[in-house]
């Protein structure tokens, strides 16, 4: 297989009619995919529904008396 530097001008457009035409046919189809990584499920995020109330507002500082609201 040639690489594109080695193709001629009429190879490259060929290639991009087909390429093209591939493309054409693909976002005909209107396919909302969405390909983020990481999104919790419901249920994951339902583990977590209590820990804001687990803190005490008044009292945010550890052992050694270091604020601890920025970890």
């Amino acid at each position: 297989m040639k690489t594109y530097l080695e193709l001629s001008k009429a190879e490259l457009k060929d290639t991009l009619k087909i390429l093209e035409m591939r493309y054409n046919e693909l976002k005909s189809r209107n396919l909302a995919l969405d390909m983020t990584r990481g999104k919790p499920s419901p249920d994951q995020l339902d583990i977590a529904n209590e820990m804001p109330t687990l803190l005490d507002t008044n009292n945010l500082k550890a052992e050694d008396g270091s604020d601890c609201r920025n970890y």
